[in-house]
Parts: structure tokens; sequence; C-alpha cells
């Protein structure tokens, strides 16, 4: 099923399109990924 269509860049900018949100949880689980192999 397509929620969305338009380039990923336009859908980036509109904060409440579902891709940016994804991109946003994503970001945040891997940056919280990273410090923890950081304090390793």
């Amino acid at each position: 099923k397509i929620a969305e269509y338009d380039s990923p860049t336009k859908l980036l900018e509109d904060g409440s399109s579902a891709f940016a949100r994804l991109v946003t949880e994503y970001t945040m689980r891997s940056s919280r990924s990273t410090n923890k192999l950081n304090q390793l």
C-alpha cells in the first residue's frame, strides 16, 4: 500500500509525512546505538 508519493526531499520537508517520521525515528535509534557502542 502506498501511503505517500513524492521525491524524498519533498517528503522530508513535510515533517508530518510518514517518510519523514520514519527517517526521524531511524536517526534517533541509530544515534542511541552509536552512543552505546562509543561507551564500550
